[in-house]
């Protein structure tokens, strides 16, 4: 592209007139500048960059343009209209709003006071405005270039034909008046100077074609730069479409901020007009607090007080619960053992009657025996009576305690729960005072700090924001003013480039209208200079030759030229085509200025309704917070009340309780105490009258008469039974088939002899019944029924009294097979039996002499035999029961029942009156034969002399027959 001064100044100095000499060494001067300059500027052309515009055309230009003034008007106004909102939005807090006026009827939307938001549309409007000029200067630089391009050839054409005129003037003077010498000379340099004038119009026309060259060239790159332009216009109306949409969104977000700020001001300002009577609340609040605080501590100790002696009190009455607990399992226990001793006394004084009756009957001549016997008789229904009636009191009072008991543990329990439910309520009542108390004091605390810290936050804020406000009215004053002044400015530079676009315009088409009368001139000039020519033919055939080529170069560049001015009208149209759309487009801003004008208005009433409501609000939660103070106060004092009232009913149940519970402990103490005594008695004559039948312990005096026999030197341990008892010897035993049941038809020979050892321990093979590793089931199997069996014929014998010595019985013993092989199987049995038969052997005596002199007598065992020869001692002996055969080891109630035995009925003999047939070591005999009879005295006196071996006859050293009670 030209520099426009550089062709304005080859304009200006190509219309100076060139007359004489002068004006050819100034074509001369101006032809070598304009040669010197010419590669220069085809350099800077070349190495200048192609100016990119954007995609319009003239007659879009031109509607962009005015558009771009409508909405740069419309902008205007709307900036006044923000900055009217700005100053009044500022000056709401002092004074009331002003009435608007009829162009403030529209609101305008929440984000007009964001100027950081608007600042980029208002320059993205500057840029498209500096763009739209910047395409309107270039259009008219490339006019005036193309107009002084057309002034240069009108220039040199004018010259030209001035140049022609004078040569064909001269020529007719010359062919006139002859030609002179000096004449001839001047045509001669005339002529020079015309073919250097015409040569120098062939170098202006070859530079004329190179810059339409360069124009062409420069019209085909801004081409290409238009369809560059038109697809980053398209790329950059999708990239507003989302920046218009990011917008909508930011203008929603800016909305809603608004909003949260408006409430944030209107409840820093609740806030600040509760903060004069928070601070009055505040000093009552804590001397309330301090002396709630001081009750709250005398109440804590008090009651920790008061619940240390509770629970200690409660210990101490746990325990002493406990211990009446045992107590009355005590005496539960005694008092059963005292009803069975009393229905043992009943049954003895109902047997002892019957006796009475006998005796009566029989021994009439015994009166002295018979009155003791009634006097015995009286004593004992009085003391049956006596006992009666303690029983029934002792049954009555144990109703009335256990009733009394159960009534406590009720009262106990119900004082318990009471208790629990008290101390829960209680240290429900402390922790939430202590809890309210802290909350309390935290609470007001941080009202106090945060008071403090918000007054103090405030009034910098306050002052922060007097500070901020007075400099955001002062910058908005100035931006407004600013914003005026450019909008302004802007509005007068858009006019007066809308003006000089007009301008522009007429003087483009007036330009058109003179390039097409300068056409029209140029074909008449053409018509003239052909005539010209074609008189001139003659003479100057190189000139018209040279004509012909400068008329040819002319018509080009006159179609270059039309081509030039058509596509300047192109381009205006363009701009023309712009500015509608700049139009257009204020008209768009305008009505959404309109509308946020509106949603501002609404808006505002909107934070003005919110703003009152929220006060209310506050207002009312302010009294709501006063009442539930209030409340919370009147409560607390109501639980204190109710806490004190509880722990005095508290105190006083306990005070009733521990007074019931000492007079009742006073009572079970008596009647402990009485039971106590009672007891001791009933065992006294327990101890002391009754005598039983004592079976298998009877084993364990045998085993003492063998062990002195053994240390007499009488026999060894180790000795073969068969030696001392030759019908032992080879043993049988008795085979076992396969499925464990006996084989009668089978009998082998034992592996060893049985030994003293083997009788002993029970591992002799000699059984009583039980199958081998059987000890005794309650139950028995058919396998060990069959076992048993072996010895039913011989127990039948014993109890159709066959046997009348304890040696017939053992002989018999002897022909019975073994159940296993001695030293094999543990099997209790008969083998004390064979025992007391040894003993009876080896000493020469009966086996109830031997016992009576060498441990029975010597310990004092007066009350241990083998049966009652008096029948005073018959009296002394307990009745002897049995459990059913239905009845069930180990069970109670209906699972187990017992019958009697011995005696058999009420008011008759015992099997054990008179003399014993069959002394039996074990009372294994039969069902009811055999074995000792003793008393609980008697027998400890045994196991004393067992424990305390080397002081008795057992041991085999003299002394004291008797041994320490």
């Amino acid at each position: 592209m030209l520099q426009p001064d550089v062709d304005r100044g080859h304009a200006e100095r190509a219309v100076e007139p060139v007359t004489g000499q002068r004006n050819l060494d100034e074509m001369r001067r101006l032809l070598q500048q304009r040669q010197a300059s010419l590669p220069r500027e085809r350099e800077a052309r070349e190495s200048r960059e192609p100016v990119e515009l954007p995609p319009a055309t003239a007659p879009e230009l031109q509607e962009q343009f005015i558009r771009l003034t409508q909405e740069k008007r419309e902008l205007k106004d709307y900036a006044e209209r923000v900055t009217r909102e700005l100053r009044r939005y500022q000056q709401n807090s002092k004074r009331p709003l002003p009435e608007a006026g009829p162009e403030d009827d529209i609101p305008l939307p929440p984000w007009v006071t964001n100027m950081q938001m608007m600042s980029p549309l208002l320059f993205a409007y500057e840029e498209r405005i500096s763009e739209l000029e910047a395409v309107i200067e270039r259009s008219v630089s490339i006019a005036e270039q193309a107009q002084l391009l057309a002034q240069e050839n009108d220039q040199l054409r004018a010259e030209l034909q001035e140049r022609t005129e004078q040569l064909r003037n001269l020529q007719l003077l010359g062919y006139r008046g002859g030609e002179a010498p000096g004449e001839a000379g001047l045509v001669d340099d005339q002529h020079e100077e015309l073919q250097e004038l015409y040569r120098l119009s062939v170098e202006q026309n070859e530079a004329l074609a190179q810059q339409n060259q360069l124009l062409k060239l420069q019209l085909e790159r801004m081409q290409q730069t238009l369809a560059a332009g038109r697809q980053q216009a398209q790329e950059v109306y999708a990239k507003a479409s989302e920046n218009t949409n990011a917008l909508a969104e930011e203008v929603q977000r800016g909305e809603a901020l608004a909003h949260q700020r408006a409430v944030a001001e209107q409840r820093l300002e609740e806030v600040t007009a509760e903060l004069v009577d928070q601070v009055s609340r505040r000093d009552a609040l804590e001397a309330e607090m301090e002396s709630l605080r001081h009750e709250l501590e005398v109440q804590t100790q008090t009651n920790e007080i008061n619940q240390k002696s509770f629970q200690e009190r409660c210990a101490l009455a746990l325990d002493e619960e406990e211990r009446l607990k045992a107590d009355l399992a005590r005496t539960q226990k005694r008092e059963g053992e005292y009803r069975r001793q009393a229905l043992e006394a009943r049954n003895g004084l109902d047997e002892r009657a019957e006796e009475l009756h006998l005796t009566r009957k029989e021994l009439e001549a015994t009166k002295q025996e018979a009155q003791q016997l009634l006097q015995t008789a009286d004593t004992m229904d009085r003391q049956l009576v006596d006992i009666r009636q303690a029983h029934e009191d002792k049954v009555a009072q144990l109703k009335d305690r256990e009733a009394r008991l159960m009534e406590l543990q009720i009262e106990k329990d119900r004082l318990r729960s009471t208790e629990e439910a008290s101390r829960k309520q209680a240290e429900r009542l402390e922790a939430r005072l202590k809890e309210e108390l802290s909350a309390l004091k935290r609470e007001k605390e941080q009202e106090l700090q945060a008071l403090k810290s918000s007054q103090q936050k405030t009034l910098e804020d306050l002052r922060k924001k007097l500070r901020n406000s007075e400099q955001t009215c002062s910058e908005a004053t100035a931006k407004a003013e600013r914003l005026e002044k450019q909008q302004e400015w802007q509005a007068s530079a858009l006019e007066r480039q809308s003006a000089c676009y007009k301008d522009e315009h007429e003087r483009l088409q007036s330009d058109y209208q003179n390039s097409q009368e300068a056409r029209r001139k140029l074909e008449q000039q053409l018509a003239e200079a052909t005539q010209q020519l074609a008189k001139l033919r003659g003479s100057l055939d190189a000139s018209t030759k040279d004509a012909k080529e400068n008329l040819a170069r002319a018509a080009a560049d006159q179609a270059s030229l039309q081509s030039q001015l058509q596509a300047v009208e192109e381009r205006l149209s363009q701009v023309q085509q712009e500015l509608q759309l700049t139009s257009s487009r204020a008209l768009s801003a305008e009505e959404g200025l309109s509308k946020a004008q509106l949603e501002l208005q609404e808006a505002r009433l909107k934070a003005n309704n919110e703003v009152e409501q929220a006060k209310r609000q506050a207002e009312a939660d302010y009294r709501r917070l006063t009442r539930q103070m209030k409340a919370l106060q009147s409560r607390a004092q109501d639980e204190e009340q109710r806490a004190s009232q509880l722990l005095r009913a508290q105190e006083a149940l306990r005070l009733q309780w521990q007074s019931e519970l000492g007079m009742e402990r006073e009572e079970l103490e008596s009647q402990v105490e009485r039971l106590r005594r009672e007891n001791a008695a009933i065992r006294g004559r327990v101890k002391h009258g009754f005598q039983t039948l004592i079976y298998s312990m009877s084993k364990c005096v045998v085993a003492a008469a063998v062990l002195q026999l053994a240390e007499e030197g009488h026999l060894t341990l180790d000795d073969e039974l068969s030696k001392h008892i030759p019908a032992f010897e080879n043993p049988k035993v008795l085979a076992e088939r396969s499925d464990g049941m006996p084989d009668f038809g089978r009998l082998v020979p034992s592996r060893r002899p049985i030994t003293i050892r083997h009788l002993l321990t029970h591992t002799s093979g000699i059984s009583c019944g039980l199958a081998p590793v059987l000890d005794g089931p309650r139950i028995r199997s058919a396998r060990e029924r069959a076992w048993a069996n072996i010895y039913t014929p011989l127990v039948d014998r014993v109890d159709r009294n066959e046997f009348k010595r304890l040696a017939d019985w053992v002989q018999e013993l002897a022909n019975v097979p073994l159940v296993s092989h001695p030293g094999q199987h543990y099997g209790y049995g008969y083998s004390y039996d064979v025992l007391g038969h040894l003993i009876e052997l080896k000493s020469g005596k009966q086996l109830e002499t031997y016992l009576r002199d060498h441990i029975l007598g010597p310990l004092g065992m007066s009350d241990t035999g083998f049966s009652l020869t008096r029948a005073s001692k018959a009296r002394r002996l307990s009745v002897l029961y049995r459990y059913t055969k239905s009845s069930r080891w180990g069970g109670t109630g209906t699972n187990f029942r017992l019958v009697r035995v011995d005696p058999p009925k009420r008011g008759m003999k015992s099997r054990w009156l008179g003399r014993c047939c069959l002394p039996s070591a074990g009372g294994g005999l039969s069902s009811l034969e055999g074995g000792l009879l003793s008393t609980l005295d008697d027998y400890a006196k045994f196991l004393l002399a067992v424990i305390h071996g080397g002081q008795h006859p057992i041991s085999g050293v003299t002394g004291s027959a008797e041994m320490p009670d």
